[in-house]
């Protein structure tokens, strides 16, 4: 059930959401998934579903995914009530400045080109209330065999930034902080709800999953 306190559409009732539906799944597949790449679309479609199971949501609101190229949108009557876009990451991309927010900063480029689709929609339709999720996700291949690496997404990637924040627990503790922060400074960031939304093991690999919910404040269209 949503939270009536924060209203049907906000950044608190979406994380809930997207994590309860990830909480349903069988937890071998999610660690599967979770170890093996970006699961945006997964997560986006289990959202989807989530939302079309529930009758506060699916009685007042048509759920539609890719409605005007975005990732997922509440409809009434024709008009979008929430926008949502989503990114997943690695924790290894938010602890690199030039990953983050410095040089080619892939990762402020999608935050802002998400924005950027979420503003243009608005113009047209006032009401309508954007936000953004992002994914960030290590697992630990720091002892594991060259074999069992090789069957990760990114198993170099997550290596490198394990011996750069000097430990896995430390990886994915500084990647939160590192991508709070940089949504605290932006100013177009209204509300921001960060959980853990899995842990698990995959071949002896711990694996640690985090998803952040940012509302767009409206006054910046």
């Amino acid at each position: 059930m949503w939270d009536d306190e924060a209203g049907a559409i906000s950044a608190l009732n979406l994380i809930r959401s997207s994590n309860e539906a990830v909480a349903e799944m069988d937890k071998k597949a999610m660690t599967f998934l979770f170890a093996n790449g970006k699961v945006e679309l997964v997560v986006r479609n289990l959202l989807a579903r989530k939302l079309v199971e529930n009758p506060e949501i699916s009685n007042e609101y048509l759920v539609v995914r890719e409605w005007n190229k975005h990732d997922l949108v509440l409809l009434k009557d024709g008009r979008p009530e929430m926008i949502l876009e989503g990114k997943a990451w690695i924790h290894a991309d938010a602890i690199h400045p030039s990953k983050l927010d410095k040089g080619q900063a892939e990762i402020k480029n999608a935050f802002e080109k998400d924005l950027q689709k979420i503003r243009d929609t608005q113009k047209n339709h006032p009401g309508a209330r954007g936000f953004i999720s992002i994914i960030f996700s290590s697992i630990d291949t720091s002892r594991c065999s060259e074999q069992d690496a090789q069957l990760v997404g990114y198993p170099s990637l997550h290596k490198a930034g394990i011996k750069q924040a000097g430990s896995f627990e430390e990886l994915h503790g500084l990647g939160r902080s590192l991508a709070t922060r940089f949504l605290q400074e932006r100013e177009e960031v209204g509300d921001i709800k960060r959980e853990i939304m899995f842990t698990g093991n995959y071949l002896g690999m711990d694996l640690w999953v985090d998803i952040f919910v940012i509302e767009i404040l409206p006054n910046y269209v």
